[in-house]
């Protein structure tokens, strides 16, 4: 006994000193002098718990504890174990024959915290601190409660109270995660600071490398997190800290292999498979970053960002009824992300054009969307179009959801355009070029790209478009002298102005019917003046049809039946490719009418 007491002596003296592999030796020789040392199968169960590897830690403090269950050290390490797995009640049995202890009770609180069960959690926090008002852990823990249900302000001030009494490392690095996460980095690096001053942990290094992170200090960000890892080199955060600051600077390979590392000590860390799949996916790597996807969210379901972020790659590699579901589940789950809805419309046209059952699973699932969110306009008018019948409402609805999509897409909608090869600006452009005109009016304008290329035809220049965020890309152009956030009605309705030129590009797609855009044009319309607008043909015999995108559709023959019926005459026409849709063009012309 003296012998094993002695190697173990050494072991404890080792692990106390972060020289894990060496501790590891140890106690494996006195297990193999005594097999069922209670404290040689603790220390091998908390050498593995610090490696990362929890299952083989979980069941050597089982052993131990099922040898010794009077043993309070054996329990109360296998409990820490057992919560870090996710395996809530299992510690929760646990840690209940000791809960008279404040150390204890705090760790109770922050089981209920994370099985949702708040008012549990809170009662195990006081309760602790009723019976040692200096126990940090539990203070802690309240503030942590109080940040996650969005009181970070409160947080901070339990935080700096207990500050003035408990003079307690753990204090000052709660404190400085609070003040991290509402932007307040220069306290936060004075608050851990303070944390290591009292004390080196590898763990309170890895918030100062967060923080340094915030700061913008990447390089020294790398040094903090190198230093943790020395510390404790069976420490995945740090790594994936590594990662995330190599991935900023473009180092991908050192990115990949630091992520990576990270995942060989946890193969369960969220935050490696997440970041990693992100770092393969801008690669190219999707069907490697598919993987990392998943495994994301299977670690934790409840993540919008990773169930979002898997719908995408979905997307990207055809599976259109696995992203919509994804994008939905991110929908209900709150994910915060405006061109979602968008998103699923978009997946829908896709899944309804690939096959019969495709086409079937897109109306089955709109149905519930509309379902599920029957005041929504975008799922609305995604049902109108798959389904190629307008529904009640469908003419307030389309204007609704067009501002809708053009106010999210406002900053990047000129990109787009250039993307898919959208021509309808550049031929009219090409149709008016040697023309010169006094007042014009760009309905619709969008961002300014056909006053900005024509400006000097013009004399006067009057935009309009119903989107807010569109109107102020247009306002950067600098070439309108007018320019009004309205609908063509509304606009319409509310001015006596005439013009020599209307434009109307890449409107129709959102109007069910012409002739009040028509109508509009002649009676604000100069008698010589011209109006140029655009249409986009159906695919099929039908005079007007609404697209599974959601477009309205007119052929050539119908535009210039209502162009007569409003009093202006077709004087010119070039049929064109409108935009690339995947590996073919919508087709369609740009008209020039005149009042007859």
């Amino acid at each position: 006994m003296n012998e094993i007491d002695g190697i173990l002596d050494a072991a404890y003296a080792a692990y106390n000193n972060g020289r894990f592999d060496e501790a590891e030796e140890y106690v494996r020789r006195a297990l193999t002098i005594e097999p069922t040392h209670g404290d040689g199968l603790y220390l091998l169960g908390l050498i593995a718990f610090q490696s990362g590897a929890l299952e083989p830690a979980a069941d050597l403090l089982y052993q131990a504890v099922k040898l010794y269950p009077n043993q309070e050290s054996y329990a109360l390490a296998l409990a820490s174990v057992l919560h870090r797995q996710g395996r809530l009640d299992e510690a929760l049995s646990f840690y209940e024959k000791y809960k008279d202890s404040s150390v204890v009770l705090g760790q109770m609180g922050l089981i209920y915290a994370a099985k949702g069960q708040i008012e549990w959690a809170l009662s195990a926090f006081n309760k602790a601190l009723e019976l040692d008002g200096m126990n940090a852990e539990a203070v802690a823990g309240l503030a942590t409660l109080m940040q996650q249900q969005g009181d970070v302000i409160g947080a901070e001030q339990i935080l700096s109270g207990a500050i003035q009494r408990i003079q307690s490392p753990e204090i000052f690095y709660r404190l400085a995660i609070v003040y991290r996460r509402q932007g307040k980095n220069e306290e936060a690096l004075t608050a851990i600071n303070q944390a290591l001053e009292k004390f080196q942990n590898h763990i309170y290094l890895n918030e100062k490398g967060l923080i340094l992170e915030s700061l913008g200090q990447d390089e020294a960000a790398l040094d903090i997190y190198q230093q943790a890892i020395d510390m404790n080199a069976y420490y995945p955060d740090a790594l994936a800290g590594q990662g995330n600051v190599y991935m900023r600077r473009h180092q991908y390979d050192l990115a990949e292999n630091a992520y990576k590392r990270a995942l060989a000590l946890d193969h369960k860390f969220f935050t490696a498979h997440h970041n990693l799949a992100t770092l393969l996916y801008r690669q190219g790597r999707k069907n490697e970053a598919l993987d990392h996807y998943q495994e994301a969210v299977i670690i934790d379901p409840k993540n919008m960002s990773a169930v979002y972020n898997l719908g995408v790659i979905q997307e990207d590699v055809g599976e259109f009824s696995e992203a919509a579901g994804l994008y939905f589940n991110a929908l209900v789950g709150g994910f915060e992300n405006p061109a979602l809805e968008f998103r699923i419309a978009r997946v829908l046209e896709r899944l309804f054009k690939s096959s019969k059952e495709g086409k079937k699973q897109a109306l089955d699932f709109v149905k519930g969307w509309v379902k599920h969110f029957p005041d929504s306009v975008v799922a609305l008018h995604t049902q109108d179009a798959l389904t190629g019948k307008k529904s009640s409402g469908a003419t307030e609805r389309i204007q609704a959801y067009s501002q809708k999509l053009y106010d999210i897409f406002a900053s990047e909608y000129d990109n787009s355009m250039q993307k898919i090869e959208a021509s309808t600006i550049e031929t009219a452009t090409q149709l008016l070029y040697e023309k010169r005109f006094n007042n014009v009016l760009d309905l619709a304008c969008g961002t300014g790209t056909f006053g900005k290329q024509l400006k000097q035809n013009f004399k006067s220049l009057s935009g309009v478009d119903i989107s807010e965020k569109m109107l102020e890309q247009a306002k950067q152009t600098g070439v309108y002298d007018k320019l009004e956030c309205a609908s063509i009605s509304d606009y319409f309705a509310s001015t006596h102005k005439t013009f020599d030129l209307i434009v109307a590009l890449e409107v129709s797609g959102y109007l069910d019917d012409l002739s009040d855009l028509f109508q509009g044009v002649k009676s604000h319309l100069t008698q010589n003046g011209l109006f140029v607008f655009s249409v986009e043909y159906p695919s099929d015999k039908k005079e007007v049809e609404l697209s599974a995108s959601g477009r309205y559709l007119y052929t050539q023959e119908f535009a210039k039946a209502a162009l007569e019926k409003s009093g202006l005459a077709m004087t010119e026409i070039q049929e064109i490719n409108l935009r690339r849709e995947g590996v073919d063009y919508a087709k369609g012309a740009v008209i020039i009418a005149a009042p007859k």
